[in-house]
Formats: structure tokens, sequence, C-alpha cells
């Protein structure tokens, strides 16, 4: 049962404090009363009223979800 819209970021969990930069997961099955998908509307709105992240914040977080990201995120957390 799809029931929940994920929103995550990079500011806390790899330092990204001050920089927005983060991601929303709405899944395919969550539909309004009507059966529309909210995915629709969602990318309606986040496309019109956001212009997106920058290219070396884009850069940065693809980084740290690289596998040496992962691993110094973890050691970081960690100690």
């Amino acid at each position: 049962l799809d029931c929940c819209i994920e929103v995550n970021s990079f500011s806390k969990y790899a330092g990204f404090t001050g920089v927005r930069l983060g991601w929303t997961v709405v899944p395919s099955g969550l539909k309004f009363a009507d059966g529309t998908p909210v995915r629709n509307d969602f990318n309606r709105v986040m496309t019109t009223s956001f212009n997106g992240a920058s290219n070396i914040v884009q850069k940065g977080g693809l980084a740290c979800l690289s596998e040496g990201g992962m691993k110094e995120i973890t050691n970081l957390i960690d100690y």
C-alpha cells in the first residue's frame, strides 16, 4: 500500500548545512480520491516553482552517494 511521500536532504547526513540539496520520493501508486496520481501534480508544482540546485551542489551530492563518499560519511557518523 503506497501511502507516504518521503522527503530527505543532505544537510545533516553529509554535512551540507546551508546548502539546499535533497530529494523526494512520491510512489507511483499514491493516488488522489479521484484516482489520478499524486506524482503528476507534485512534479508539476516542483518544476514550475523550483529552479533546481547548482551544478556544483549536484556534483557534491553525487560524490556523497559514490562508494568513496558513502565510506567517508559512514566513518564520520561512526566517529
